[in-house]
């Protein structure tokens, strides 16, 4: 809710009368309570094998702003910054980062791969939607290459779906017969439209970026963050966002708090309880990760 919601909520259904200063001051103790918890997260970033990347724009008092979500296997963090481009994944992950990124193809992702160590999985989900676009174009080759590109994606996502239902050989024979075939299908009567060779040339080009996921056993999506960033979407409709740098910092604490204890199934307002309890006693918080 928005402060003056929240004021409201409490005079119409408590009858206790607050103002939205209170709120504010009470939502600073909760933020400097969840500080600590927070920087153990940034702390153990760099250090997953694995993450999943997405980031979301938003305006602070007329200035465009994001969201950065990083998904690990037991947390979830939240960063805001000014920027979009790859200086964040560097500020937050460093050069010597040597795991794997789930992301979409956006340039600030292609980048940090060059100047890092990181190996990029990129998303199937985005692909599928630019491979959709072609097959609902009017010009009828470009439809019918759309077309047979999709349904060649589509049998490989049904065989995606059997893991574990057939032996780990026949799946592992199977997903390479559906990269040939769809390396194949690519190039393979290709009609003259830049959205048709940008994707042709994307699926050759980073064809290893692309089905990464076969070997290393991580999603070929990257709907884990995407779905924990809508998160932050709704919030920001809800509450109309932040107009100050220590709203951000409330905000990228609690959304991460929020979800990394979904995540860990952890109950929430335990675990603020605590923080706040520590707080007052000059105690150690408890940990988000266990």
């Amino acid at each position: 809710m928005s402060y003056t919601t929240l004021r409201d909520f409490y005079n119409d259904v408590f009858s206790i009368k607050v103002s939205t200063g209170f709120l504010a001051k009470q939502v600073r103790k909760v933020s400097d309570a969840l500080k600590k918890p927070y920087e153990e997260l940034l702390e153990q970033l760099p250090k997953e094998p694995h993450l999943h990347v997405d980031e979301s724009g938003h305006k602070e008092n007329g200035t465009l702003g994001w969201t950065w979500c990083f998904c690990g296997k037991k947390f979830t963090l939240f960063h805001i910054d000014k920027s979009r481009g790859s200086v964040v994944l560097e500020d937050l992950l460093g050069k010597q980062y040597a795991g794997v990124l789930s992301s979409d193809f956006y340039s600030a992702y292609r980048k940090y791969v060059r100047l890092s160590l990181a190996k990029p999985q990129y998303c199937w989900a985005h692909l599928i939607r630019e491979v959709k676009y072609l097959a609902e174009r009017t010009v009828k080759k470009v439809s019918c290459y759309g077309h047979r590109l999709l349904a060649a994606i589509q049998n490989m996502f049904s065989t995606i779906h059997r893991r574990g239902k057939i032996l780990d050989r026949t799946w592992f024979r199977r997903m390479y017969c559906h990269r040939d075939e769809i390396l194949k299908l690519a190039w393979r009567r290709r009609p003259v439209d830049n959205d048709v060779a940008n994707i042709a040339e994307r699926l050759w080009n980073y064809q290893d970026d692309y089905f990464r996921f076969i070997d290393s056993g991580i999603p070929p999506t990257n709907n884990l963050a995407e779905q924990s960033i809508r998160r932050v979407v709704i919030d920001r409709k809800i509450t109309q966002g932040t107009r100050s740098d220590w709203g951000n910092r409330w905000q990228e604490r609690i959304w991460s708090v929020l979800s990394t204890c979904a995540q860990t199934g952890t109950n929430v307002i335990t675990f603020l309880r605590d923080t706040l309890d520590a707080l007052r006693h000059g105690t150690t918080p408890p940990k988000l990760l266990k």
